[in-house]
């Protein structure tokens, strides 16, 4: 295939799953904000019940992602995997770049359509992640989850021996622990493209704290992961 036309083809790709994905994680949002004021449950159980049905929706996306040839809603894992050389030797700095912006875009038009459709009563509760610490920590917290995700990522990508299933297995444990550990100071993100979308939409795209935190820690924590495993190889 002309690469050129592979690139616009994963672009494409890149921004239907990016849609699917926050569509599908707003709407469980949603449910679980639901689920605690029905039940009157403490405030801080909406981000478990999230983690919990993340335990279904992220193997069906990560299927649903291998099945599109390698779409993403998340462009760090297109940074670390090119960083390897492991199944992205194809990517150069604009073909990342191309898809970085098809995800952004996506990512904002997303934002705009479930604010455009939600039914006014449940509004509140959708949106992107919300830092509830200071900038500093903000950025420590994100970084040390990326590097944290983005490092299991590459070691069971890297494991030969390992099952398809249980790499998924092992994918799925790490980012529902990961998003419980950090609900309670960045959200967490760790993924800039999507939380790009809600930034805009709430008028946080220009802040320095949102490419701080939001930007600059998974990006660091990214590279560090994928520092970690060349020295471990």
């Amino acid at each position: 295939m002309d690469r050129d036309l592979w690139l616009a083809e994963m672009a494409a790709k890149d921004a239907i799953i990016t849609f699917l994905w926050m569509t599908c994680m707003s709407a469980v949002g949603v449910g679980a904000n639901l689920v605690v004021e029905d039940l009157k449950l403490a405030h801080d159980i909406p981000i478990v019940l999230v983690a919990g049905a993340m335990f279904a929706v992220l193997p069906a996306f990560l299927s649903l992602a291998s099945w599109m040839g390698g779409a993403s809603w998340n462009i760090l894992g297109l940074v670390a995997f090119a960083y390897m050389g492991e199944s992205f030797n194809r990517h150069t700095v604009v073909s990342i770049a191309v898809r970085l912006m098809a995800q952004m875009v996506a990512a904002v038009w997303t934002a705009v359509f479930i604010m455009r459709f939600t039914p006014p009563e449940y509004k509140h509760m959708v949106g992107g992640p919300t830092l509830q610490v200071d900038p500093f920590k903000g950025v420590l917290v994100e970084g040390i989850l990326t590097y944290m995700l983005m490092l299991v990522s590459l070691m069971t990508t890297s494991r030969g021996s390992c099952s398809p299933r249980t790499k998924l297995i092992i994918s799925v444990v790490t980012t529902v622990m990961l998003v419980i550990l950090g609900g309670a100071y960045t959200g967490p993100s760790m993924n800039p493209t999507n939380v790009y979308g809600w930034a805009v939409i709430n008028r946080q795209h220009e802040s320095e704290e949102h490419y701080a935190v939001y930007w600059l820690g998974p990006i660091i924590g990214t590279l560090a992961a994928v520092k970690t495993m060349k020295l471990l190889s």
